[in-house]
């Protein structure tokens, strides 16, 4: 998971090591060929490293989304263990149908078992319900029949997202690839 303190240590790899460097090759002067070579094949394969730091995929598992949300576990016999690659927020289901593609957490504000039915349906391995609302036994029910992870937290969906966000996970990219709204 990438954290607040990962992120703000590759903004120091590039203040103290590749800055640096950089700015010696623009300035010093070299006499030979070989040295020149041999130092921007380094630098070459140091920004490679470092855009490799950058844009690492980051999963997240359930247990870390439980830790980052401050959420109670609900329902779900599902594996806390799971690895979740993106987030998605959203109360109405026909969007989630529409655009949820990937490996996703749902957060949403919705508690009846229409939201069981549309996880099931996209392979969704846990749902978050947020602004501290509590899913009927209903729906329980049948989150624990489906080994679907149900989690519930005080946070609004917009902070939810966010303290998600932060923690490392990203938010599912919706293509609308012609799509008429």
């Amino acid at each position: 998971m990438v954290s607040y303190m990962s992120r703000h240590f590759n903004v120091h790899v590039w203040r103290f090591f590749i800055q640096p460097f950089f700015s010696c090759m623009l300035t010093k002067r070299y006499i030979q060929d070989r040295i020149i070579v041999k130092e921007s094949l380094v630098f070459l394969i140091f920004i490679q490293l470092f855009v490799k730091m950058i844009t690492m995929e980051v999963q997240v598992k359930i247990t870390d989304i439980k830790k980052i949300l401050d959420a109670t576990y609900i329902a779900g016999a599902g594996s806390m263990d799971e690895e979740i690659d993106y987030g998605y927020g959203c109360d109405l289901m026909s969007d989630v149908l529409a655009y949820v593609q990937n490996n996703v957490v749902l957060l949403t504000g919705l508690v009846h078992p229409q939201v069981i039915r549309t996880a099931e349906m996209l392979d969704i391995k846990a749902i978050v319900v947020v602004r501290g609302k509590e899913p009927g036994k209903d729906l329980i029910e049948m989150a624990n029949r489906r080994d679907l992870v149900i989690l519930s937290t005080t946070h609004s969906l917009f902070t939810a997202s966010g303290l998600l966000y932060a923690g490392g996970l990203k938010g599912e990219e919706i293509a609308h690839d012609g799509l008429t709204v």
